[in-house]
């Protein structure tokens, strides 16, 4: 799951660092290995930061092993293994596990009305310095990068761009140079935004259910 879906699945209204704990597993990927080590901690904020990546690692292995989630993920890849994208574009089937949560939390910008608006207020309170601390003591890699990171993505707030297609392929294509998939073609992100389009209007359709759906795997 995304970001957003995260929250939407466990957030606790005003424990914004348990809240900030659901996003770390998967924003601090390539600076910590896991935060699934059982520690001690002196301060209540950083135990509940450990609770919130713990809930993050439990809601994905759930979410990974459901229909929903074969069923889904099945049916973006056959759509994007029909696209005409060119050759050099590869690992379609990564693209279309990323797309699919993406989209999700795409949909419940559209339909959730406040959720988007919460989650980053949620985000605003928390202390740099307190999750600093907790990157530290869990070995993080450039604790000080990372936390520049947060700062700009909770400043930025670019969740609420997912509803721009021309930004949401952007943000996708970002996403998979990042893991190494390369830079997309200026055609290649034409046709990923007619997928975009496509999908929903077709797969995800029906937006409140597919989002009632991913609540009742939890």
């Amino acid at each position: 799951m995304n970001y957003l879906s995260h929250f939407y699945i466990d957030q606790k209204p005003g424990n914004h660092y348990y809240n900030v704990g659901l996003l770390l597993p998967d924003f601090a990927r390539n600076h910590v290995t896991s935060f699934s080590k059982s520690a001690l901690f002196d301060k209540e904020e950083h135990t509940q930061i450990h609770t919130g990546c713990i809930a993050h690692y439990v809601a994905d292995k759930k979410f990974h092993s459901s229909d929903f989630f074969e069923h889904y993920t099945e049916a973006f890849r056959n759509h994007l293994k029909a696209a005409p994208f060119s050759d050099s574009f590869q690992r379609r089937w990564f693209l279309a596990h990323i797309l699919f949560e993406m989209m999700i939390d795409r949909l419940m910008v559209k339909h959730l009305n406040g959720l988007c608006q919460t989650y980053y207020r949620g985000l605003d309170e928390v202390e740099p310095i307190v999750l600093g601390e907790f990157l530290q003591l869990n070995q993080a890699k450039n604790p000080d990068e990372l936390l520049r990171n947060f700062n700009h993505f909770r400043n930025a707030k670019y969740i609420f761009q997912y509803i721009d297609n021309n930004t949401f392929v952007y943000s996708l294509s970002r996403v998979l140079q990042y893991a190494g998939v390369g830079i997309m073609s200026v055609e290649d992100k034409l046709i990923l935004r007619q997928c975009i389009i496509d999908l929903e209007e077709g797969v995800f359709k029906n937006a409140l259910q597919i989002i009632t759906e991913v609540k009742s795997i939890f």
